[in-house]
């Protein structure tokens, strides 16, 4: 299996919960998971992009 950025799999985790949530009928969680899932993601790629390349051998 390929190997997904955090951020990635942050997002997908976030959907999937949500969804679970929408189908609960408690749709301001799940909007509420979503738009904290994009922060914290926006926040781990911007930090991936900001962080000095590993150095290669």
């Amino acid at each position: 299996m390929e190997n997904f950025p955090a951020y990635y799999t942050m997002l997908f985790n976030a959907i999937t919960e949500a969804l679970r949530l929408i189908g609960k009928s408690r749709h301001a969680d799940a909007a509420l998971l979503l738009k904290d899932a994009q922060i914290r993601a926006e926040d781990a790629y911007i930090e991936a992009d900001s962080s000095p390349a590993s150095p290669e051998d």
